[in-house]
Protein backbone atom coordinates (compact mmCIF):
# COMPACT_ATOMS: atom_id res chain seq x y z
CA UNK A 1 0.00 0.00 0.00
CA UNK A 2 1.45 3.44 -1.07
CA UNK A 3 1.99 6.61 1.31
CA UNK A 4 -1.03 7.77 -0.52
CA UNK A 5 -3.45 5.37 -0.35
CA UNK A 6 -2.49 4.77 3.86
CA UNK A 7 -3.19 8.33 4.46
CA UNK A 8 -6.42 8.20 2.06
CA UNK A 9 -7.63 4.79 4.20
CA UNK A 10 -7.18 6.97 7.79
CA UNK A 11 -8.81 9.75 6.56
CA UNK A 12 -11.84 7.62 5.76
CA UNK A 13 -11.44 6.38 9.04
CA UNK A 14 -11.66 9.32 11.14
CA UNK A 15 -14.13 10.53 8.89
CA UNK A 16 -16.28 7.20 9.69
CA UNK A 17 -15.53 7.77 13.82
CA UNK A 18 -16.61 11.54 13.35
CA UNK A 19 -20.00 10.72 11.69
CA UNK A 20 -20.57 7.97 14.57
CA UNK A 21 -19.86 10.34 17.07
CA UNK A 22 -22.19 13.13 15.53
CA UNK A 23 -24.88 10.83 14.73
CA UNK A 24 -24.66 9.77 18.28
CA UNK A 25 -25.04 13.48 19.69
CA UNK A 26 -27.60 14.14 17.58
CA UNK A 27 -29.64 11.91 18.76
CA UNK A 28 -29.58 14.07 22.24
CA UNK A 29 -33.05 13.91 23.76
CA UNK A 30 -34.77 11.47 21.58
CA UNK A 31 -36.51 9.42 24.20
CA UNK A 32 -38.81 7.37 21.79
CA UNK A 33 -36.74 4.11 21.00
CA UNK A 34 -39.04 2.82 18.83
CA UNK A 35 -37.17 3.15 15.65
CA UNK A 36 -34.02 1.64 17.31
CA UNK A 37 -35.74 -1.54 18.27
CA UNK A 38 -37.44 -1.71 14.57
CA UNK A 39 -33.92 -0.66 13.26
CA UNK A 40 -31.44 -3.29 14.32
CA UNK A 41 -33.42 -5.75 17.12
CA UNK A 42 -36.99 -7.28 15.46
CA UNK A 43 -36.13 -10.29 18.08
CA UNK A 44 -38.23 -7.80 20.36
CA UNK A 45 -41.37 -7.28 18.02
CA UNK A 46 -42.75 -5.21 20.76
CA UNK A 47 -40.16 -2.32 20.90
CA UNK A 48 -39.75 -0.13 24.11
CA UNK A 49 -42.58 -1.35 25.23
CA UNK A 50 -41.13 -5.03 25.79
CA UNK A 51 -39.16 -3.59 29.20
CA UNK A 52 -35.65 -4.54 27.68
CA UNK A 53 -33.08 -1.79 28.55
CA UNK A 54 -32.11 -0.32 24.82
CA UNK A 55 -28.50 1.51 25.19
CA UNK A 56 -26.93 -1.49 23.55
CA UNK A 57 -29.14 -1.07 20.75
CA UNK A 58 -29.39 2.61 20.64
CA UNK A 59 -25.33 2.37 20.17
CA UNK A 60 -26.09 -0.68 17.84
CA UNK A 61 -28.62 1.33 15.54
CA UNK A 62 -26.46 5.02 15.35
CA UNK A 63 -23.64 2.49 13.78
CA UNK A 64 -25.51 0.63 11.12
CA UNK A 65 -27.02 4.15 10.27
CA UNK A 66 -23.81 5.74 9.34
CA UNK A 67 -22.47 2.60 7.25
CA UNK A 68 -20.51 0.82 10.04
CA UNK A 69 -22.28 -2.42 10.22
CA UNK A 70 -25.73 -4.36 9.32
CA UNK A 71 -25.22 -6.37 12.10
CA UNK A 72 -28.29 -6.62 14.21
CA UNK A 73 -29.30 -7.13 17.83
CA UNK A 74 -28.95 -11.06 18.64
CA UNK A 75 -31.04 -11.40 22.39
CA UNK A 76 -28.96 -12.11 25.21
CA UNK A 77 -25.57 -11.69 23.20
CA UNK A 78 -25.93 -7.94 22.11
CA UNK A 79 -23.15 -7.52 20.25
CA UNK A 80 -20.31 -6.60 22.49
CA UNK A 81 -19.60 -9.90 24.01
CA UNK A 82 -20.35 -11.33 20.40
CA UNK A 83 -17.75 -9.15 18.93
CA UNK A 84 -15.04 -10.03 21.97
CA UNK A 85 -15.53 -13.41 21.31
CA UNK A 86 -14.93 -13.92 17.94
CA UNK A 87 -12.70 -11.10 17.70
CA UNK A 88 -13.74 -8.76 15.32
CA UNK A 89 -12.79 -5.73 17.52
CA UNK A 90 -9.48 -4.99 18.50
CA UNK A 91 -8.77 -5.86 22.38
CA UNK A 92 -10.57 -3.50 24.66
CA UNK A 93 -8.48 -0.22 24.60
CA UNK A 94 -7.20 2.12 27.18
CA UNK A 95 -6.81 4.86 25.34
CA UNK A 96 -10.14 5.40 23.49
CA UNK A 97 -10.84 7.05 19.89
CA UNK A 98 -13.63 8.69 19.06
CA UNK A 99 -16.18 6.49 18.14
CA UNK A 100 -15.37 3.81 20.36
CA UNK A 101 -17.64 1.92 22.72
CA UNK A 102 -17.86 2.49 26.35
CA UNK A 103 -19.17 -0.24 28.04
CA UNK A 104 -20.18 0.36 31.75
CA UNK A 105 -20.30 -2.81 33.78
CA UNK A 106 -21.39 -1.25 36.82
CA UNK A 107 -23.56 -0.01 38.73
CA UNK A 108 -25.79 -0.79 35.44
CA UNK A 109 -24.75 -2.36 32.54
CA UNK A 110 -24.70 0.55 29.87
CA UNK A 111 -23.10 1.29 26.69
CA UNK A 112 -22.48 4.19 25.01
CA UNK A 113 -20.48 5.85 22.46
CA UNK A 114 -16.86 8.64 22.93
CA UNK A 115 -17.81 11.54 21.39
CA UNK A 116 -14.57 13.11 22.14
CA UNK A 117 -11.47 12.45 24.58
CA UNK A 118 -8.47 14.35 26.16
CA UNK A 119 -5.55 11.85 26.83
CA UNK A 120 -4.12 14.79 28.73
CA UNK A 121 -6.64 14.85 31.17
CA UNK A 122 -7.57 11.52 31.39
CA UNK A 123 -10.93 11.75 30.24
CA UNK A 124 -13.56 11.11 27.41
CA UNK A 125 -17.13 12.08 26.70
CA UNK A 126 -20.24 9.85 26.13
CA UNK A 127 -23.34 9.83 24.85
CA UNK A 128 -25.48 6.75 25.11
CA UNK A 129 -29.56 5.52 25.35
CA UNK A 130 -31.49 4.70 27.73
CA UNK A 131 -30.06 6.62 30.85
CA UNK A 132 -32.18 9.06 33.12
CA UNK A 133 -35.72 9.39 33.90
CA UNK A 134 -37.35 9.60 31.72
CA UNK A 135 -35.42 7.66 29.71
CA UNK A 136 -33.49 9.35 26.57
CA UNK A 137 -30.49 9.63 24.53
CA UNK A 138 -28.19 11.94 26.85
CA UNK A 139 -24.88 13.40 27.40
CA UNK A 140 -22.32 14.31 26.32
CA UNK A 141 -20.68 12.41 29.94
CA UNK A 142 -17.71 13.31 30.98
CA UNK A 143 -15.78 9.94 32.53
CA UNK A 144 -12.45 9.52 33.88
CA UNK A 145 -11.00 6.94 31.51
CA UNK A 146 -8.77 5.14 34.40
CA UNK A 147 -12.06 3.79 35.94
CA UNK A 148 -11.99 -0.04 37.03
CA UNK A 149 -16.03 0.27 35.71
CA UNK A 150 -15.52 1.07 32.29
CA UNK A 151 -14.50 -0.84 29.20
CA UNK A 152 -13.63 1.05 25.90
CA UNK A 153 -13.79 -0.91 22.48
CA UNK A 154 -11.91 -0.13 19.51
CA UNK A 155 -14.43 -0.17 16.33
CA UNK A 156 -11.37 -0.58 14.09
CA UNK A 157 -12.42 -3.64 12.61
CA UNK A 158 -15.75 -2.07 11.85
CA UNK A 159 -14.09 0.95 10.46
CA UNK A 160 -11.87 -1.55 8.16
CA UNK A 161 -14.40 -2.90 6.90
CA UNK A 162 -16.68 0.09 6.02
CA UNK A 163 -13.27 1.39 3.76
CA UNK A 164 -13.04 -1.87 2.59
CA UNK A 165 -16.76 -1.74 1.63
CA UNK A 166 -16.66 1.76 0.31
CA UNK A 167 -13.44 1.10 -1.79
CA UNK A 168 -14.22 -1.67 -3.78
CA UNK A 169 -17.49 0.14 -4.89
CA UNK A 170 -15.34 2.80 -5.88
CA UNK A 171 -12.49 0.50 -7.87
CA UNK A 172 -13.24 -0.43 -11.15
CA UNK A 173 -13.23 -3.66 -12.21
CA UNK A 174 -9.66 -5.80 -13.30
CA UNK A 175 -9.62 -4.89 -17.10
CA UNK A 176 -11.01 -7.87 -19.26
CA UNK A 177 -10.01 -9.15 -22.72
CA UNK A 178 -11.26 -6.44 -24.48
CA UNK A 179 -11.38 -3.19 -22.28
CA UNK A 180 -8.81 -0.90 -21.71
CA UNK A 181 -7.02 -0.84 -18.29
CA UNK A 182 -8.78 0.34 -15.41
CA UNK A 183 -7.60 3.58 -13.68
CA UNK A 184 -5.65 3.64 -10.77
CA UNK A 185 -8.20 3.92 -7.93
CA UNK A 186 -6.17 6.93 -6.01
CA UNK A 187 -5.28 9.84 -7.85
CA UNK A 188 -1.89 9.93 -9.35
CA UNK A 189 -0.24 13.25 -8.73
CA UNK A 190 1.45 14.81 -11.40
Amino acid sequence: MTDHETEHRKALGEAYRERFAASVLAAVGVTDADPYFRDCAPCYSEGASSGKAWCGICVLSVARSVGLTDWLWRDGDGFLRRLKFKREWDQVTTRPKVGDVCYINSPFRHHCVVVSVDLDAGTCETVGGNEGMPSAVRGPTTRKIKNKRLSFFAIRKWVDAAIDRDLADTVPPPPGPDTSPAPPPFPVEP
